[in-house]
């Protein structure tokens, strides 16, 4: 991490204050970070616009591939402003809610599955900036939950439903066999 990087983030740490709460009582909030300390990663590097982590029941700690980030804080190191924020939620079986987060206007939720992931997309506003660091916490999610986190994507650019994908997969289908039988009939 180059020094602009450090000094950045001591200047300017975003205050992301929401609660996305469900009926479970599970929540997930984007706070400011606490004061460094402890031991282990404290913050994370983002060097692009997507990244996943994962927790157990209550955090922080929250774990990014094989590093434990002890205060699941993840430092917007893109070189672009994150105008859009997705967070895919895994599994999908809490009921999900979520509310305007600082810095964003809106929040839009969408129910997940116990096979499809939970969606929250954040949109409007200032977003997070390039050299901000975002910080998660949360408490009552299933052990393990995966947290997908794309930013400055489309709110529509997620995977179509199952069901969605059969019905076009038979038109196609049918388009090809009417198109046999079209040219088997010349």
């Amino acid at each position: 991490m180059n020094t602009k990087s450090i000094r950045r983030p001591l200047k300017f740490v975003f205050a992301l204050f929401a609660g996305i709460a469900v009926c479970t009582g599970a929540q997930l909030a984007l706070e400011e970070p606490p004061a460094p300390g402890g031991g282990g990663v404290t913050t994370l590097p983002i060097p692009g616009t997507v990244f996943t982590f994962t927790a157990s029941g209550a955090f922080p700690p929250c774990t990014s591939g094989t590093t434990q980030v002890s205060q699941c804080q993840f430092l917007n190191d893109s070189g672009q402003d994150w105008t859009t924020l997705r967070i895919n939620v895994s599994p999908g079986t809490e009921p999900a809610g979520c509310s305007a987060l600082f810095g964003f206007n809106t929040c839009s939720p969408r129910q997940g599955t116990p096979s499809t992931p939970s969606m929250l997309f954040f949109s409007g506003g200032a977003g997070i900036p390039d050299g901000m660091i975002l910080a998660f916490s949360g408490s009552g999610w299933p052990s393990p939950t995966v947290f997908n986190v794309s930013a400055n994507v489309p709110q529509d650019a997620t995977v179509p439903e199952p069901s969605t994908m059969a019905l076009a997969i038979a038109g196609f289908g049918l388009l090809c066999v009417l198109n046999g039988r079209r040219r088997a009939a010349e």
